[in-house]
């Protein structure tokens, strides 16, 4: 007996635990077919509505519509028997404005991600990045089915796709994307989703296409479209451009100075900055513009590049001597516009040289410590200047060494004094200083470059 009700109570427990499991499974199926059960203890959080993106693209033009039509009141022609009650117009209802609803465009501004949050954001990537999975998908489902097309050619010429060039190919090559495709149909020309319904059969591995000199002529964009042929008339429905052919063999225009900073062009002038030369905006009206070479240097012929900017203003370094600004505009695609000489400068900011002493002559020739003639002549060698050149010289003449005050002035490198004086039976020391100055101004150092001593015989 005792033995029986030990297996009652066994079984017992048997079924409360088989009642435990089946329950425990119930709830997870439970949970793992809808979280937000109120069985789950741990329910996930509330996901958002979806999200409208911002577009500045409006689909629709609201229009407003009068429906009604307004009367005018009844007049009569009152009497001095009679009087008229005027009958009120009706009031005029227009049709409610309607709600623009902006269409998405699928396309994200900054305006417009700035007034998302990071939740918002991360859904919209999340959603292009399936927008382009599922393309991915589909282009992957046509191959399989149909076939792939080739992904890229190569041209003859060295051209690289969807950059400048200044030749057109005379051919495209490209490999098979698989050995059994015997044929392809191509497009060739300005249109990016030409089509051509003309089939051409090859067996080769390395596929060939001649465009016969034919492209765009004045310069533009010409695509290579190809849609591969397989065995059993199985053909890819999808076109794939291959190569984006950009041509231009147009030079590009030059440009003109717009200023030059208050400085003289090709005049001598002291500066005491440098000037910033400005210059127009070149044109090109196919591949664009790219840089400017520019020459600055002291050579009118040289067409050599100093250095090369796209900016249109140029500041050199302050120097003196002549130096020329020399320009041209090269574009995209490496065509090159004439050389321009912009502006010539000349700075003269350097005083000539000093008057040299060992060129010094007198005429009659005696010794300096003993000379009997009270006026001789006095010549040295003219004084060289770089720039500008010497206009005249400065003189002091006198009995003081070092007075920088000139009292004399030539033009030419001579010089014949007042008449020397002295006591009879005594001698006088007389200086000759001189210094060059150019057409400018500029002065050099004073010399002296020659002592006389007087003693009349």
């Amino acid at each position: 007996m005792r033995k029986r009700l030990l297996n009652i109570v066994w079984n017992l427990m048997t079924l409360l635990v088989l009642m435990s499991i089946a329950g425990t499974v119930f709830l997870i199926v439970q949970i793992f077919h809808d979280p937000t059960t109120p069985l789950n203890p741990f329910p996930p959080p509330t996901i958002p509505a979806p999200i409208v993106l911002p577009t500045s693209t409006i689909t629709e033009t609201p229009t407003i519509t009068n429906t009604s039509t307004p009367t005018l009141p009844a007049t009569s022609n009152p009497t001095s028997s009679s009087t008229t009650t005027p009958i009120p117009s009706p009031t005029e209802t227009p049709t409610p404005t309607p709600t623009i609803t902006p269409t998405p465009t699928g396309h994200l501004t900054l305006t417009a991600l700035s007034s998302l949050s990071m939740y918002d954001i991360r859904t919209a990537l999340a959603a292009t990045l399936t927008v382009q999975a599922i393309h991915q998908i589909q282009t992957y489902a046509v191959e399989s089915r149909y076939g792939p097309n080739p992904s890229f050619a190569i041209a003859d010429n060295g051209a690289v796709s969807n950059q400048w060039a200044t030749a057109i190919p005379q051919s495209f090559n490209w490999v098979k994307p698989r050995e059994d495709m015997i044929g392809y149909y191509y497009y060739w020309g300005p249109d990016p989703f030409g089509i051509n319904k003309k089939p051409v059969y090859d067996d080769h591995l390395l596929m060939h296409f001649e465009t016969k000199g034919k492209g765009p002529k004045d310069g533009g964009v010409y695509f290579l479209r190809i849609r591969a042929i397989y065995p059993n008339g199985v053909e890819n429905p999808e076109w794939s451009t291959v190569f984006i052919f950009k041509y231009d063999k147009s030079p590009p225009g030059t440009p003109e100075l717009i200023d030059a900073d208050r400085a003289a062009n090709g005049v001598w002038r002291k500066y005491s900055y440098a000037p910033t030369f400005t210059w127009s905006n070149a044109t090109d009206n196919a591949s664009g513009l790219s840089y400017y070479d520019l020459y600055w240097g002291p050579d009118p012929d040289s067409n050599t590049p100093t250095g090369s900017q796209r900016d249109t203003s140029f500041t050199p370094k302050l120097e003196s001597g002549i130096f020329y600004l020399k320009i041209r505009t090269v574009d995209m695609a490496g065509n090159t516009s004439a050389w321009r000489r912009l502006f010539t400068l000349m700075v003269d900011n350097a005083p000539p040289e000093t008057p040299d002493a060992s060129t010094i002559s007198v005429y009659p020739p005696y010794p300096t410590n003993s000379y009997p003639i009270s006026a001789p002549t006095i010549n040295w060698k003219a004084t060289s200047d770089a720039q500008s050149g010497v206009n005249f010289y400065e003189l002091s003449w006198g009995n003081s060494s070092d007075n920088n005050t000139p009292n004399f002035t030539v033009v030419s490198p001579t010089f014949t004094p007042p008449p020397m004086t002295t006591a009879p039976g005594t001698s006088k020391t007389y200086f000759l200083r001189i210094r060059a100055v150019d057409f400018l101004g500029n002065a050099s150092d004073w010399s002296t470059p020659y002592t006389i001593v007087y003693r009349p015989s």
